[in-house]
């Protein structure tokens, strides 16, 4: 079954938590322009935490872009993605699609 897109929820890739984390913003900018409204909450990809070798995040840079994402109460990112504008993903993802129905 292929995975649903949760509008109002961002999936963080390592590069995005690293820019939070270090007050860096290309990733940041990147994913926001693809982003078709303000995110709510985040997935942090926690499963590459300590793979900051093969491209993962590291447990430091985490908690750091944790700690600035409830500080901001997620403005930190909002902000980009309304200066951004609506990129180029379809808040309803089922469209034209042959998904099954949520229960």
């Amino acid at each position: 079954m292929p995975l649903r897109v949760i509008p109002g929820v961002g999936m963080f890739s390592p590069p995005v938590i690293r820019d939070l984390a270090n007050g860096e913003d290309g990733a940041i900018k990147m994913m926001a322009s693809m982003t078709p409204a303000p995110v709510g909450a985040a997935n942090l990809c926690g499963s590459l935490v300590g793979q900051g070798e093969k491209g993962g995040a590291v447990e430091v840079e985490l908690v750091r872009a944790l700690e600035i994402l409830m500080a901001s109460r997620g403005e930190v990112f909002n902000e980009v993605v309304r200066s951004t504008g609506v990129g180029g993903c379809d808040v309803d993802n089922t469209k034209n699609r042959d998904y099954p129905e949520w229960p």
